[in-house]
């Protein structure tokens, strides 16, 4: 799965360095310790939100995938399924730890082709 990265010239461009430079590092880091400590992970997330809220920074849709809601576990390990719903395409992952179901709304086929190959 490809991870996404806030790039120095998105930050550069901004009014707060400072908290996208930390947004980024704790980001990073939950990923890098998915495996290894999921509890280290989560609290990576939380201390995430907290800088969001401090600093009101919108966090991307695409970080904002990557965890679970109700556990602030990484999420990229679950259950990765494609459901059509109305008419309209879903992504749901399933987290391994909660069982929380997340669905994710795909707007145009190109998306979906493209988040097939993703995963």
């Amino acid at each position: 799965m490809v991870q996404y990265v806030i790039t120095s010239e998105d930050i550069h461009k901004r009014k707060d360095n400072d908290a996208y430079f930390r947004l980024n590092y704790l980001y990073q880091a939950s990923l890098l310790f998915q495996q290894s400590n999921i509890e280290y992970a989560q609290f990576m997330k939380e201390q995430m939100q907290k800088v969001a809220e401090k600093v009101p920074i919108r966090m991307t849709p695409q970080i904002k995938h990557t965890h679970c809601k109700k556990c602030l576990c990484p999420i990229v390990l679950g259950e990765v399924k494609f459901k059509k719903i109305c008419k309209k395409l879903f992504i749901v992952k399933t987290c391994l730890k909660c069982k929380f179901q997340r669905k994710i709304f795909v707007k145009k086929l190109k998306d979906f082709e493209l988040l097939q190959k993703q995963i």
